[in-house]
Formats: C-alpha cells, structure tokens, sequence
C-alpha cells in the first residue's frame, strides 16, 4: 500500500508476481470491472473476490476505496443507473407519468438484466439508486390526492407490478415456458382446448411487450377508480 503523510493515494498498488510494474486500480476501475463481470454473467451475484481477480489486485485492496461489499453494491448500482431517465411534459398526469416509468422501466432492464439481482440483498439492503429513480412513482400517486397511508400501500403495488412483470420476462428470456406441441397434444382435448388459447399468445412475437403493455393499462384502470371512489367518498 502506497501512503502519503497518513493519507491512502488514490492508486492502490497489489503485490508484485515476478517482473514487470505492479498492477494500480482506483474507485473507478473497481466499479467498471464488477460491472463488466456481471454484464458477463448477469444471473451471478456481485463478487469481490472475482472484482479483485479481474483486476489482478487483492480482494483487501479494494476496501481501499470501499468500506465494505455492501458499499461496493451501493456504487455498482449507482453506475448501472446512471443512463437511466424517463422523459416526460409538465403536463404529464400522475397516471402518465406511471405509465411512462413503467415502460422506461423494462427497457432499461431489459437492456441491463444483471441489474434485476442488484435491486436488493442480504442484510436488509437496497439499492439508492434504485430508489431515487423510483421515488417519481410516490410523488404521482401522492399527486392524486391519497393518504400517506394510501400512497405507500399503491406505490408497493405499482412496484410489485411493474417489477414482477419485468423479472418473469427476463426469466422467460432464460427459459422459454411455451409448451411444446407434443406437450399440448398429450393433454386432455379438453383441457388443450383452453390452453391453446393461452399458447397461441405466448407464440406472437410481440407478446412479452403487449402483455407487459396490458398490465400497466389494467392497474391503471384500477387506479383511476380508486381515485374516483375516493373523491365521491368525500
């Protein structure tokens, strides 16, 4: 470790193996290597071990610049969020601008599916920055005149939604969970008649969009009634 009048530089020189200059890393390297290896493997859980071999440094060299894993996390999230935006007019409507999050929501995970397992983890943690990009969902359902109560119970079902769709969709990506022919055959004539129904939805090729599209309309058809009955209860 190179100090400084007591001071840790802001390069953290790992043991020499062999000739050749020692390898540096800083706050910044650190983070771009634990996101390059999750964009690698996005179902694999945030290593430090696998961050300081990446970098050919030890793993104690990192907390350097980071006082435990969880603040690691906290970091990595924040730079996976950084691009993350949703547009909207002045004169957008609370319901609007759920709706226009919701859909820059699974965009951008799709996008970035290693971030769906960084939301949350052991310990009782969650990602700031996740967080501050979903605040704007508090601020529109308190815009439509709910109790503090009422809005905290809506916000967790606007999330619960919204997130639930995005991760059965990314698991979807994974695993495909459209029977196969033989599979529908081998069914009860029935029974096979109800699910091909189904089936025949989950073959479009837009299909992932339009259902995720016809979950937010249905809540927000839900919304809006509840913001009525609470208007007329008055």
């Amino acid at each position: 470790m190179v100090i400084r009048t007591g001071k840790v530089e802001d390069e953290q020189t790992a043991p020499q193996h062999g000739r050749g200059r020692p390898r540096r890393t800083s706050r910044d390297a650190i983070i771009d290597a634990a996101v390059t290896l999750l964009r690698a493997n996005p179902e694999a859980p945030l290593s430090l071990n696998a961050t300081a071999r990446a970098l050919n440094v030890t793993p104690m060299a990192i907390y350097t610049y980071f006082a435990s894993k969880d603040d690691l996390q906290q970091a990595v999230t924040e730079a996976l969020f950084r691009e993350f935006k949703v547009k909207t007019p002045k004169s957008t409507t609370p319901i609007e601008k759920i709706v226009s999050w919701a859909h820059a929501t699974r965009r951008y995970f799709l996008d970035r599916p290693e971030l769906i397992n960084l939301l949350v983890w052991e310990g009782g943690h969650v990602s700031v920055g996740w967080l501050e990009r979903s605040a704007v969902i508090i601020d529109a359902v308190s815009e439509m005149g709910f109790s503090e109560t009422e809005t905290g119970e809506i916000t967790l079902w606007i999330w619960q939604v919204v997130m639930s769709g995005i991760n059965s969709e990314l698991h979807a990506l994974r695993t495909p969970r459209i029977m196969t022919a033989d599979e529908l055959e081998n069914l009860d004539e029935s029974l096979r008649r109800r699910i091909s129904l189904v089936r025949k939805l989950g073959e479009r090729p837009s299909f992932s969009e339009d259902f995720f599209k016809y979950q937010i309309d249905r809540m927000c058809d839900s919304l809006r009634l509840l913001a009525e009955r609470r208007v007329r209860s008055k």
